[in-house]
């Protein structure tokens, strides 16, 4: 697919205000806000006619105990400190933000404010080089485990980061008891504490890790001998509570590509 030239695809930043409730415009620039920044929320337009845009919720640094005593590929409980702050996408990626970019839509029911999904890691991997190629200095990837676990469980230490209750997390996110058989639009349940909505089910999300046992394992993505599948979280709409717990996760092949599996984007 031929790439559209850099002037042609600007991307334009709009930071939020923070308790205003009013779009602050910090000026049309390739730029980030700084990590340390006041700002709460990042949104990157996707066109120069600002019809399409990606927003993001700033992630503190910190630490969180990672994993459960529940499977053993969850063990051992760990603790993991996230050095750095980083934006991670409020939602998962869009049908409509998808095909602004990649001008096809894969996801076999579709809908623009559904989540794109029928996507593999490989194909998110190109989804995010055309995302790069707009932001020019900042980079745009995948969230590893770590990041992911961290920022679903928002503070949190329960199953969910709605608590332990399953009628709890019915409000939080979009699975087999309530999903009524199919994936959702994006944010219409509620988001956990630091801005981010469906991180328990709707759509299972690629991170950027190779799936391995913790033993041994630091916070960032490794490739350990013989690795053959990389790691997806979150559960999906066609799930049972226990499946879209914070701390669950679980294999699938790079190529895989099915309606249960999406992704979110995590910039630094």
């Amino acid at each position: 697919m031929k790439l559209m030239c850099a002037a042609c695809w600007a991307v334009l930043l709009v930071i939020l205000g923070c308790g205003s409730g009013e779009h602050a415009v910090s000026g049309e620039t390739d730029g980030l806000p700084r990590l340390d920044s006041a700002e709460k929320t990042v949104v990157v337009w996707l066109d120069d006619e600002r019809i399409t845009k990606m927003e993001f919720a700033l992630i503190p640094s910190g630490t969180c105990t990672m994993g459960s005593e529940v499977h053993e590929d969850e063990r051992p409980v760990h603790q993991v400190k996230i050095e750095n702050s980083f934006w991670l996408g409020t939602t998962e990626v869009t049908q409509a933000q998808w095909q602004t970019l990649m001008k096809d839509n894969p996801s076999k029911v579709q809908g623009p404010n559904l989540p794109v999904s029928d996507v593999s890691w490989k194909d998110c991997q190109r989804f995010l080089l055309r995302l790069n190629e707009r932001l020019k200095d900042k980079v745009a990837r995948l969230p590893n485990e770590a990041e992911w676990e961290f920022a679903c469980r928002a503070g949190s230490s329960s199953k969910w980061s709605s608590g332990d209750l399953e009628d709890a997390l019915a409000e939080y996110a979009w699975f087999e008891p309530n999903s009524a058989g199919h994936a959702h639009e994006v944010a219409e349940r509620k988001p956990n504490s630091w801005g981010l909505f469906d991180m328990h089910g709707n759509l299972w999300e690629w991170c950027e890790d190779y799936y391995g046992p913790y033993l041994g394992r630091d916070a960032a993505p490794g490739e350990p001998a013989a690795a053959r599948f990389r790691c997806v979280r979150g559960g999906s709409w066609a799930d049972k509570s226990k499946n879209c717990r914070s701390a669950l996760r679980y294999q699938a092949s790079p190529d895989d590509k099915d309606e249960f599996i999406g992704f979110r984007v995590l910039l630094r």
